[in-house]
């Protein structure tokens, strides 16, 4: 229930409130839109919302959240102050020559 809670029935959702503002709301008039152009918008993004979640329902949510992202990229994060990796693991970087 967990997914479907975050993904599908909101996604689902608006997409069902999307649908029923294009096809109800013709004869409603707001000064600022047209409510039948909000319904559009609303059934786009709850389609959105929903191909999401059926996304993580079939690769796991694990997957879209992956914590080494960065590092898999190139870039190479540490903490202030604390040594690069390569140091770290003790060995030395390239261009040492060992001497102290």
């Amino acid at each position: 229930m967990g997914l479907l809670s975050k993904n599908l029935l909101p996604g689902s959702t608006t997409f069902v409130v999307g649908l029923l503002l294009w096809l109800f709301a013709d004869e409603i008039q707001v000064p600022i839109f047209a409510l039948t152009k909000v319904g559009v918008v609303l059934m786009a993004l709850g389609t959105l919302e929903f191909c999401y979640g059926l996304y993580l329902a079939m690769t796991g949510p694990s997957t879209a959240r992956r914590q080494d992202l960065p590092e898999a990229t190139g870039s190479v994060r540490h903490r202030a102050g604390a040594a690069p990796p390569l140091v770290a693991a003790g060995r030395r970087r390239r261009g040492s020559s060992g001497r102290d």
